[in-house]
């Protein structure tokens, strides 16, 4: 029995995105090919890739038949047994010939009644179809339009890969034409490969080879890998951040990491100053010395591999740009420090809480009062 690997080949998709997409694509896949249900046994992706691998599959739908009902017996004739507009559109309808119709009563009133049957195509040609449709449903926070004014998708699609046992599935989705060929990272090998089986194995290896680690968990793993190695190479320990890894893990495709340096000047922040302000503005993570106090290091995770003149570039850079984020950061520590808490506090009387409830201060004294 055949498998089906179905790869879609974006821009960059924002990190929160790509987890959100992965199950909608697959949903929607199976709604429009039922085929496919609680086939599904593998998925993978990267800021760039979207894929699924469904095993086990037969090679037509299943043929199903049913009974259709039509109009009233008395109401499918006229007076010369002709087929009356009534019966000869559902006749139209269905396919079907006069010759075709039985009788059987219902509710004390005879019906005219098909077998219809339906199924037993090939299941490639109902993936031509899935395909773009479930493609065309997705929807995302926001959406671009490129080639057609009508399709949209969260970033523009590049590629489509889609192979049925051996065989590619041919389609076309908004200007792009599926076939058999995926895409390596960016910048070391683009590509394109071509893939000679819907094989999920032989499919992440020859990514692999071409430094993508499409198993979104496999390269979690080595993230939280590199990020220890990484800490323990500048002698620190990292500083634990499950939901900061979880981003990281969907912007890069090859996880690597570097240990950068911050001015001893900046620990004079507090803690969750230092974690947030590498957080939100680098996601990087703060180090920790042996007694669980900030170290002046940080660790940032990279897209490449190796260890030599390039990733040096890449500290270089990280260093550079939380200097400058650290930087705004103590400068408004100690603006805030030069006044007392009595004096920040009263300037919550200029921030307006609402038209009808007046200013933050005066809530603060509401909710003091309880």
């Amino acid at each position: 029995m055949p498998d089906l690997l179905l790869e879609i080949g974006v821009e960059e998709l924002p990190a929160a995105w790509v987890r959100p997409a992965l199950r909608s694509l697959a949903g929607l896949l199976e709604m429009f090919a039922p085929a496919l249900t609680e086939k599904l046994d593998a998925q993978a992706a990267t800021p760039r890739r979207l894929a699924l691998h469904y095993s086990g599959l037969p090679e037509r739908t299943e043929v199903v038949e049913e009974e259709v009902k039509g109009p009233p017996r008395q109401a499918a004739f006229g007076p010369n047994g002709e087929p009356s507009r009534a019966l000869a559109g559902f006749l139209k309808k269905h396919g079907a010939r006069p010759e075709d119709v039985y009788y059987r009563e219902l509710k004390g009133r005879e019906y005219c009644f098909l077998k219809k049957r339906t199924g037993g195509e090939p299941l490639a040609e109902v993936i031509a179809r899935a395909v773009p449709a479930a493609l065309d449903k997705m929807t995302f926070p926001k959406s671009m339009r490129w080639n057609e004014p009508n399709r949209t998708f969260a970033r523009p699609v590049r590629w489509i890969a889609c192979v049925f046992g051996d065989e590619p599935v041919v389609f076309e989705w908004n200007g792009v034409r599926s076939g058999n060929a995926v895409r390596g990272h960016r910048i070391l090998s683009p590509g394109p490969f071509e893939l000679k089986s819907a094989d999920m194995r032989k499919y992440l290896e020859l990514l692999e080879r071409n430094f993508v680690t499409a198993d979104h968990e496999e390269r979690k793993r080595r993230l939280r890998e590199a990020l220890r190695r990484a800490a323990e190479e500048a002698g620190v320990a990292p500083g634990k951040d499950e939901e900061l890894l979880e981003v990281v893990n969907f912007q890069l495709e090859y996880p690597n990491a570097v240990a950068g340096s911050l001015d001893e000047r900046y620990m004079k922040l507090p803690a969750p100053v230092l974690v947030e302000t590498l957080k939100h503005h680098q996601y990087a993570f703060l180090a920790f010395d042996g007694e669980g106090r900030p170290a002046p290091v940080f660790l940032a995770a990279c897209n490449l591999p190796g260890s030599g003149e390039e990733l040096a570039k890449v500290r270089k850079g990280n260093e550079d740009v939380c200097r400058a984020r650290l930087e705004d950061a103590l400068f408004f520590y100690e603006e805030d420090l030069k006044r007392p808490l009595d004096e920040l506090s009263a300037g919550l009387a200029e921030v307006k809480f609402h038209p009808r409830l007046g200013s933050y201060l005066e809530k603060c004294g509401r909710v003091k009062r309880l």
